[in-house]
């Protein structure tokens, strides 16, 4: 059977999507982000490991890569955390309960990552609910697109979370024409002063920037965190500037863009630069040596700036 053109050019650039997604993954295994995080580790960056599990993957299998993971970030030391997706657990207190009991046994706080905004509340209630962020670091994903996360912000302060915030994955289905680099630097002037470790995980030179010079100002304990895959540019250099930690997340499992489509019918130019990152090789020689600070955990870079309360 033929395609019609429409489906066959939709097959083609799904195809190059898929494509590119490898570029920001160490691959399909454990084994994988390890061979990344090793040399990182050795240059001075802590680590985030983030397993991108499939739709499909029973509960019982993606624990049993969060517990490895545990594991495995403990093995070179320092400031490493794991990122996870609790959807990926079906909200399963027992497998969480696992998990945080060996995430603290090796040292690896946890910090629950952000989806969808349909995930959002239950995943806070989960946090809540179960993680008791006073019997160790926890934290959690803001994305600076969702409307929401202003009022989320107001939650991880009076929960004492660590917050990471990105850019998000998905539109606020409430307001999806929102700014994401406006939205990202009003999560970040929300936090400010307040928050007991807040993480700018972005690679846009200017939100990052910002971000950096209002955290900072504030005497808010922060660090930047780059993303394995995409190019670096400047950032390292501006992190040594405001004198923050750096750390890399290295993610690992099925490969996915999952704005990548939206965004190609928005804006067609994007193609010419899909193409040129499907041809694109390994990045692990663009992360330099650090001169300047490598990354703490929450606490120790929250000794260096001073703990601050709401």
């Amino acid at each position: 059977m033929r395609l019609q053109p429409g489906r066959a050019a939709r097959a083609v650039l799904h195809t190059l999507v898929q494509r590119v997604s490898r570029n920001y993954i160490a691959g399909p295994t454990l084994g994988d982000a390890q061979r990344i995080s090793r040399p990182l580790a050795a240059r001075g960056y802590a680590l985030t490991l983030g397993y991108w599990d499939a739709a499909d993957d029973p509960a019982s299998e993606v624990l049993a890569t969060y517990l490895a993971s545990c594991e495995a970030l403990a093995a070179p030391g320092g400031a490493n955390y794991l990122s996870i997706k609790i959807p990926a657990l079906k909200y399963d207190g027992g497998m969480f309960r696992a998990l945080q009991e060996k995430s603290r046994e090796c040292g690896v706080p946890l910090l629950f990552d952000a989806l969808d905004t349909e995930n959002a509340t239950p995943t806070f209630k989960f946090i809540a609910d179960h993680a008791k962020p006073s019997q160790g670091e926890v934290g959690w994903a803001l994305p600076g697109r969702w409307r929401r996360s202003l009022d989320d912000a107001e939650r991880a302060i009076e929960l004492g979370l660590v917050v990471r915030v990105v850019k998000g994955q998905s539109p606020d289905p409430a307001e999806p024409d929102r700014d994401p680099g406006a939205g990202y630097v009003s999560v970040v002037r929300r936090l400010a002063g307040r928050a007991r470790c807040v993480r700018v995980a972005s690679h846009d030179p200017v939100v990052a920037r910002e971000s950096l010079a209002i955290l900072t100002a504030a005497n808010t304990p922060c660090e930047l965190e780059l993303l394995y895959g995409l190019p670096l540019g400047g950032q390292v250099a501006l992190a040594q500037e405001f004198d923050v930690p750096v750390r890399v997340y290295v993610a690992f499992g099925h490969a996915f863009l999952p704005y990548a489509m939206a965004s190609l019918r928005k804006d067609p130019a994007a193609i010419l630069r899909l193409l040129r990152e499907a041809v694109r090789r390994d990045c692990l020689s663009t992360f330099p040596d650090l001169t300047g600070p490598a990354a703490g955990s929450a606490d120790s870079v929250i000794g260096r700036a001073g703990r601050n309360t709401p």
